[in-house]
């Protein structure tokens, strides 16, 4: 949106993204690992690099999300688990 010239919408999308609590679960499902790592953290990273940093709160949340997913490195494990219930933050693999 903010490379688009779309900035109401941008701003409206920051101002969303800023009231999500991502340390509480709202789904009772597992979350994927890969997916969650495109999707969410890729999407903060990208939209607070673009926007020249100007939206701390996109930083802030893409670590809320960061600290959730670092639960799908358990032990000595270099490859992540795939899934993560972020509701007892433990790991899951997939069925």
């Amino acid at each position: 949106m903010h490379i688009m010239g779309l900035d109401d919408l941008f701003q409206e999308a920051v101002n969303f993204s800023s009231n999500i609590d991502f340390s509480i679960s709202q789904t009772p499902d597992t979350v994927s690992v890969f997916e969650t790592s495109i999707r969410y953290l890729g999407g903060l990273l990208s939209a607070y690099e673009l926007s020249d940093n100007q939206y701390p709160a996109l930083l802030a949340k893409a670590k809320q999300v960061a600290d959730k997913m670092a639960f799908a490195w358990v032990g000595n494990n270099v490859v992540p688990f795939g899934f993560i219930d972020f509701a007892s933050n433990s790991p899951t693999r997939a069925t």
